[in-house]
Order: C-alpha cells, then structure tokens, then sequence
C-alpha cells in the first residue's frame, strides 16, 4: 500500500492493489478505473503496484509492467518501454527502471 501526494491530488494504493484518487478542489474520491480510457481498461483486472507524482500529473505502474499517465496528456509515457520495474517521478519528467535494467527517462526539466 501507498500514499503520495501530488500539488492538487492524493493517490492512494490498497494492500490488494486497488488505486484511488483524491481531488482536493473538487474533495472528491475517484478509483482508477474511472481515471484511465476505456479502451485501456476494457477486460483488464487491474493491480496496481506504485504511484509516483510530479507537479501536475501521476504515473502509475501496474503488476504486468505497463506504465500509464494521469491525466493522459500530460506526460505521455514512451511507447517503447517494454516492461517496467520502478519508476519514479520529478516536477515535470519521469524515470523508469525496465526489467531487463535499462533506465530510461522522459518529460522535461531532466
């Protein structure tokens, strides 16, 4: 489980890898599901293993090494990843560690 906090959210992961989102404007709990396109979710059972948080946006790594955004747009996770292991976040760029120990990073202010 996991808590982390963002400048205008808080994410939170359960023991059985539900993930949930706090807004604090709108104070307004919301899981996952409802936060990732449809089109990506569709059938999946979703696990998630961390969140990490930059200034405005979350990444998430699921348990079969997908990374996914939040929100989608604003910072889009290189296509090219293959599997990832960790991940971690900074004010705007993303760092990931892939199973086979690349390290590879994405965003801006690197």
């Amino acid at each position: 489980h996991q808590v982390v906090c963002s400048r205008e959210k808080l994410f939170c992961v359960t023991t059985d890898g539900q993930a949930w989102e706090y807004n604090y404007a709108s104070t307004e709990w919301r899981n996952l599901k409802a936060l990732l396109p449809l089109s990506e979710v569709e059938g999946l059972e979703l696990r998630v293993v961390k969140f990490a948080v930059g200034v405005t946006f979350a990444a998430v790594l699921m348990d079969d090494g997908r990374v996914y955004t939040l929100p989608s747009e604003a910072l889009p996770v290189p296509p090219e990843l293959g599997s990832v292991a960790d991940l971690a976040c900074g004010h705007e760029h993303g760092i990931l560690l892939t199973s086979t120990g690349q390290v590879m990073t994405w965003g801006t202010a690197l």
